[in-house]
């Protein structure tokens, strides 16, 4: 009760003395009020950092964005000023702070004590409440403790301190630093989750990012099953964490990975090196750069490595993918560049490295790609849309491409996909459909030619329900099983790692395949809190459907919940039921994925 109690008591005495300073009608006629509804300026907006407060108890609640101290707080602002009190109080929504309480302002121009101090970031102007030699209002500009505006009016909020008793907070600590804009680093860091009924122990310290810059969501990290990401440090352009993994389909399932992030003006740098802990590691970079509103940069590149720690590895293999994007007139182009080695180390006497499974492998592929792709046209006042896709490839490797031997294979191809406008059903539903063609010319020479056809009925049976039936048909044929493996997007082949031979994954073993797909979908969201959808699924898939080597499973069930664990993480699970095709009844592969939101 008495940490209850205390902030209460001074937001009562701040209010109380704030009345007596600033009553609402007894301002002079023409005498300015503080007015902060404006945008600030370009300088203005520049926001100072960091922050640093440390206390008896910090408290960061993630539904209000607000950060609370109570007890020997200790503020130091981003000119090296100190300010303590009682209570510290941030809103980082608002880019505000306010310490009220005993408060000692300590500065370049002296230390002076008062009932109240509070900062306007974003503004840069701070307001103190004095109390010697006289109860008055000061006003100070850009942190200029010399020349305070005495008598100034202020706004006001300035010293409104929320109540919290009735909210749990997220993370608790004994100090943080703060970045109004970016993130915060709690130490030490004690989570409580489920609303208050499970409290982690203290923790290593914490960097929370609340950054509205989507790249810093950029993920740059291989597929798991269960991933729980830890950031330990952070800046106003960067974030570094440690993530606790589970996977069932490696050797060792559970591992550790790093992954650290850089962003810059409209651009990012992500890399990660996933598993830390195990020999069979991938090192991964993704680069993205905006040079302006219609071209953009990007940089991929992929590092496979067989080694304990950071030793001499037994295996090195990886590539460079390069893409410019151009946008032009209601189309874009794509120019994809990849630089690819199947081992990056010297030869060996004994043609391979350690053991028999760890070969030398010399080929080197450079692939070049060019691709068009227009925008969606529509045909005429139908409500029909159509877009064309068409492209050229050319990869060389001087210890031959595939098994062909060939050193050098051309691709030419081109794409063509028709959507129908949504058409009224009966029962009040609506029909969907599209199909899409893609003609590849290999010069082995083979032809890949690959068509879907999909056709969707949905309708929402109530506010929260929505049930959607699928028909998805995909054929596919190829004249031989000569294709390019790569990664590069604009080859007019099926890229890495979604085809591991570069030919449509419908194909499996053979050179001529199809398979139907009816699906019934419910997705449930009663709130947006909790979300469930549950799909099934019946394949029927030919020449000859056989379990583990062509075709999916013929029937399967998939299921996949999002709920909400505390206000700013969410859990994301997902698994499939295959009702024991070729032995196997649930899916041996599930994801749990915890979010922040």
């Amino acid at each position: 009760m008495r940490a209850r109690i205390a902030p209460a008591c001074v937001g009562a005495v701040v209010s109380f003395t704030c009345t007596l300073l600033f009553p609402a009608l007894a301002h002079a006629a023409g005498e300015p009020l503080e007015q902060h509804a404006a945008p600030p300026t370009a300088a203005a907006s520049q926001l100072p950092a960091p922050i640093r407060v440390s206390a008896s108890r910090v408290e960061y609640y993630g539904d209000q964005a607000l950060i609370v101290a109570r007890g020997d707080v200790r503020l130091i602002e981003p000119d090296g000023s100190v300010v303590r009190g009682d209570v510290f109080v941030m809103n980082l929504a608002l880019r505000r702070l306010l310490v009220a309480g005993h408060v000692s302002l300590q500065s370049p121009a002296g230390e002076i004590a008062g009932a109240a101090f509070a900062d306007f970031l974003v503004f840069r102007r701070q307001y103190f409440v004095p109390l010697e030699p006289d109860a008055d209002r000061w006003t100070f500009f850009d942190y200029d403790y010399a020349q305070p505006k005495k008598g100034r009016q202020m706004p006001g909020d300035a010293f409104s301190i929320p109540d919290v008793s009735a909210s749990k907070p997220y993370i608790v600590g004994k100090a943080v630093t703060i970045d109004p804009s970016t993130y915060l680093r709690m130490t030490p860091a004690t989570f409580v989750l489920l609303d208050g009924a499970l409290w982690t122990i203290p923790l290593p310290p914490y960097t929370y990012n609340f950054s509205s810059n989507p790249h810093f969501g950029v993920n740059a990290l291989p597929g798991a099953s269960f991933d729980v990401p830890y950031n330990v440090a952070g800046s106003p352009v960067s974030l570094d964490a440690i993530h606790f993994r589970y996977d069932q389909t490696l050797p060792v399932t559970t591992y550790w990975a790093l992954e650290h992030h850089t962003v810059f003006g409209q651009g990012y740098v992500v890399a990660s090196l996933s598993p830390a802990s195990e020999p069979p590691k991938q090192w991964n970079v993704l680069t993205y750069d905006r040079l302006s509103p219609d071209s953009a940069l990007r940089l991929n590149t992929q590092l496979f490595t067989y080694q304990s720690g950071l030793s001499q590895p037994l295996s090195s293999s990886g590539y460079a993918d390069m893409q410019y994007n151009q946008g032009i007139r209601q189309s874009a182009l794509l120019v994809d560049l990849t630089q690819s080695y199947a081992s990056l180390l010297a030869q060996p006497a004994l043609g391979f490295y350690g053991d028999p499974s760890h070969p030398w492998i010399p080929n080197h592929p450079f692939d070049a790609g060019f691709q068009w792709q227009g925008y969606q046209q529509h045909v005429g006042h139908t409500g029909f849309a159509y877009r064309l896709t068409t492209g050229y490839g050319d990869s060389h490797d001087g210890y031959g491409i595939d098994a062909s031997g060939q050193q050098q294979v051309s691709s030419y191809y081109g794409a063509a996909s028709l959507f129908t406008p949504t058409i009224p059903g009966p029962f009040k539903t609506g029909i969907n459909a599209a199909y899409t063609i893609t003609q590849t010319y290999l010069s082995f020479p083979n032809i890949v030619q690959e068509q879907i056809t999909t056709a969707t009925i949905s309708r929402r049976v109530t506010r929260s329900i929505v049930i959607i039936g699928s028909d998805v048909v995909t054929s596919a044929t190829s004249r031989t099983d000569f294709s390019i493996v790569t990664p590069n997007q604009a080859m007019g082949v099926v890229p890495l790692p979604n085809s591991t031979n570069g030919l449509p994954v419908v194909l499996g073993p053979f050179l001529r395949a199809t398979d139907r797909a009816y699906g019934l979908t419910t997705v449930w969201t009663p709130s947006p809190e909790f979300q469930f959808s549950m799909a099934a699924t019946q394949s029927n898939y030919s020449p000859q459907q056989i379990p583990n080597l062509a075709g999916p499973p013929r029937y399967q069930i998939s299921g996949d919940v999002r709920m909400r664990l505390t206000r700013v993480l969410f859990l994301d699970a997902q698994r499939a039921y295959f009702f024991n095709w070729g032995g196997q009844t649930w899916s041996p592969h599930f994801q749990i994925l915890i979010t922040s939101q």
